[in-house]
Parts: structure tokens; C-alpha cells; sequence
């Protein structure tokens, strides 16, 4: 097999790895929310008969925690909000994790110059989040 052949076969490996890396990221986090949703039912049934009282609690946001250790307790203790916030969050670090594997993918594979272009849109992704707390 030629230098190019192999090179041509690692980038379909890498391009199959993150592709089901989405794929996985995307259905752990639909499957978490609808759990959560099931849960916020089986706790709060009133929500499927008093339209209004759902649309209030939707709409405000009230009872859903807002930080990643208030997400992590809650869900551990089984509250629908906030399992349903870890499958956001789930959500949100799907395509996070998609470019920190590129990365390291890139890095493997000696392409300093996309490594180094990955990695700054890394490091921005990781500055917006620590900058864009309220």
C-alpha cells in the first residue's frame, strides 16, 4: 500500500470515528432528555392535565438548575430537570468532543498546521464557556 493510500485509509478512519462520535453524542443526549421528561412526568403528573401550569414552568425555567454541579446532583438524585439539563449538556459537549478528537487526530497523523487550527477553535469553545457565564 503507497504513502498516499494509507494516508487516504487513516483520514476515512478519523472521519468514521467522529461521525459515529456525533451519532453517539446526539442519541445519549435524546435519550437522556426524553428520560428526564419522563421522570419531570412521573413526578409532576399535573403537568399533562394543566396546560398553563406546564407552560409556566417551561417558560420560566423555574426549578431547572443552571450550573454543571447543580446538574450533576440533581440528576443523580433523579430530578427531572436537571436529568434533562445533562442530556443539554450532553448536547452541547458532543461537538466539543468532536473537535478536541479531531485534534488529537490531527496531531497523530502530524498535520501541525490543522492541529494548530483545531486547537485554537478549541481553545475559543472552551473561552466562550468560561466567559459566557450570567
Amino acid at each position: 500500500m503507497s504513502e498516499t493510500e494509507k494516508s487516504i485509509a487513516a483520514r476515512e478512519k478519523v472521519e468514521t470515528l467522529l461521525g459515529n462520535l456525533l451519532t453517539l453524542g446526539v442519541v445519549v443526549s435524546l435519550l437522556t432528555i426524553l428520560t428526564g421528561i419522563g421522570i419531570l412526568l412521573v413526578q409532576h403528573p399535573e403537568y399533562l392535565h394543566s396546560p398553563p401550569v406546564a407552560k409556566e414552568v417551561v417558560g420560566t425555567g423555574v426549578g431547572y438548575p443552571h450550573t454543571p454541579l447543580a446538574v450533576i446532583e440533581g440528576a443523580i438524585r433523579l430530578d427531572g430537570p436537571s436529568v434533562i439539563m445533562l442530556g443539554v449538556f450532553f448536547l452541547i459537549a458532543t461537538p466539543v468532543l468532536r473537535v478536541f478528537t479531531s485534534v488529537v487526530a490531527f496531531a497523530l497523523s502530524r498535520d501541525w498546521i490543522f492541529a494548530a487550527i483545531t486547537t485554537s477553535v478549541l481553545a475559543v469553545l472552551i473561552l466562550s464557556f468560561l466567559l459566557g457565564r450570567s
